[in-house]
């Protein structure tokens, strides 16, 4: 059961004996009359903020520190100034005590957060998956990029994610810092605190009864993406990208990027979101 301790025992924050601090880890060693217990409850002063949190002066003229990370349930970085003034009087619980072998004196960790309402546990009832929400680009991640959305909620945008038919679309090359995107839910967990977003499931899939669109047999006209070894990729009107293979094409054959071709739509497979073509006029074309 939690022992909750209040401010009446607290003392002037300022007679508080700080013992040495690690500055690497921001560990507070102290000296005190009364041991706090892990999992008690106490009623604390900020005495000092640093970097990497802050020092929170403790019943019994003990001391603890309360890390960056103990602070917010966000996922987003979140400092201790951004919070708390010096002097503010919070709640906190205590993580970990530990006495020094060699000389004694207490190692206070303290959490803050616990004993906040912890929104990620609705995480699944406000965010379901295919949900639409609006979100604010916070952070390019070599894979794809942070997207922070209301109530302290963020969440992941994979790269692969942005385009419905260009597979080497980057979040980073088409959204910048700051800018505000629609997105779909694609997962949820409240445990591990994770939200997957999507851009491209907001707009429409052009490979959703593309076989209709494009029947085969179709002549129509598309423009040169790129050439690889095997052929040469054509987006079409609809902005699927098919393939022309270099089997369908005279040795001769030669197109730069941003040409425009006459093809032949000469299969198409919707589940595998492939097009083959062929060039118009040649004798692989379908009439």
């Amino acid at each position: 059961m939690f022992q909750r301790t209040g401010l009446a025992s607290l003392g002037p924050p300022l007679n508080t004996a700080l013992g040495a601090q690690e500055p690497a880890t921001g560990t507070v060693t102290v000296s005190n009359s009364v041991e706090p217990k892990v999992g008690d409850i106490l009623d604390g002063r900020v005495i000092k903020v640093l970097d990497w949190g802050a020092i929170v002066a403790l019943p019994g003229d003990c001391v603890g520190r309360l890390p960056n990370s103990q602070i917010s349930w966000s996922k987003k970085k979140v400092n201790a100034s951004e919070v708390f003034a010096h002097g503010a009087n919070i709640t906190v619980i205590v993580h970990e005590v530990n006495r020094s072998k060699t000389h004694g004196k207490l190692f206070v960790s303290l959490g803050y957060r616990e004993l906040q309402p912890n929104p990620w546990n609705l995480v699944e009832e406000k965010y379901p998956v295919g949900a639409r929400a609006e979100g604010r680009i916070v952070e390019f991640l070599p894979f794809g990029a942070t997207v922070e959305l209301e109530d302290e909620f963020s969440g992941l945008l994979h790269d692969s994610e942005i385009s419905w038919t260009n597979r080497n679309a980057k979040v980073s090359e088409t959204f910048r810092i700051g800018d505000t995107v629609s997105v779909v839910v694609s997962y949820s967990d409240k445990d591990k605190r994770k939200l997957h977003l999507s851009y491209r499931e907001t707009q429409p899939d052009p490979w959703v009864g593309v076989e209709q669109t494009f029947p085969v047999g179709t002549h129509t006209k598309g423009r040169v993406v790129r050439r690889v070894d095997y052929g040469t990729f054509v987006e079409l009107n609809n902005g699927c990208v098919a393939l022309l293979h270099k089997s369908q094409v005279p040795a001769t054959f030669d197109a730069e990027a941003g040409k425009l071709l006459d093809v032949v739509i000469t299969d198409v497979d919707p589940l595998a979101r492939r097009i083959a073509l062929a060039l118009a006029g040649s004798s692989d074309a379908c009439a």
